[in-house]
């Protein structure tokens, strides 16, 4: 059994695949089985590997690229990939490029960017927040300590505008709630 380092898939990803290559060298009578698995604990001993992805009966030798969908419940968490060969006559294969895919999240401020608009950046006194892919929930403004100064429960609404004209001048952080995830952005109050 050939297996994996470790592999930790970020939380909050998705599409998550294994990919290979695989060849049977020899004859079509003497292709190659073998089985894939994952030790969802990742653990490295055989014992760990519990839970078998696939199992390919006379791979090709001629080669063959495989895509093996894995569950979603694998993001945030580390797990190990076996692959054991379980021919009778244990001839010889080869495996290649062996990948694990996946959609990663965006993060806070790719969302904001690709989801929400604020402007006059920067203001004086409001600040319009609106978006056309999703709801806004909540909004809060923290200052450089991480201090929440002004919070806003905003119940699905797709634009808005906030009144900021108590705040002193400098920076903050605008953080926006909405369906599709969290996003974060800087503003100036001048």
């Amino acid at each position: 059994m050939a297996f994996s380092p470790l592999i930790t898939i970020p939380a909050g990803a998705t599409n998550i695949n294994l990919n290979w290559a695989a060849t049977s060298l020899g004859a079509t009578a003497f292709l190659e089985d073998y089985r894939v698995h994952l030790s969802p604990t990742g653990g490295s001993q055989v014992a760990n590997f519990t839970t078998l992805l696939i199992d390919v009966n006379n791979e090709l030798n001629t080669g063959n690229y495989r895509i093996q969908a894995l569950s979603n419940d694998l993001a945030g968490t580390s797990f190990r990939i076996a692959f054991q060969n379980d021919s009778i006559d244990q001839y010889v294969m080869f495996l290649d490029n062996i990948t694990i895919t996946a959609t990663l999240p965006l993060s806070t401020n790719e969302f904001f960017a690709n989801n929400l608009k604020i402007y006059p950046n920067p203001t004086k006194d409001i600040i319009d927040l609106s978006t056309s892919t999703t709801l806004i929930n909540n909004v809060s403004v923290t200052d450089l300590n991480g201090r929440i100064v002004k919070s806003f429960n905003l119940n699905g609404i797709s634009q808005t505008e906030l009144n900021v004209s108590d705040l002193t001048s400098g920076m903050y952080f605008v953080s926006v709630e909405t369906d599709l995830g969290k996003g974060t952005t800087k503003i100036i109050k001048n």
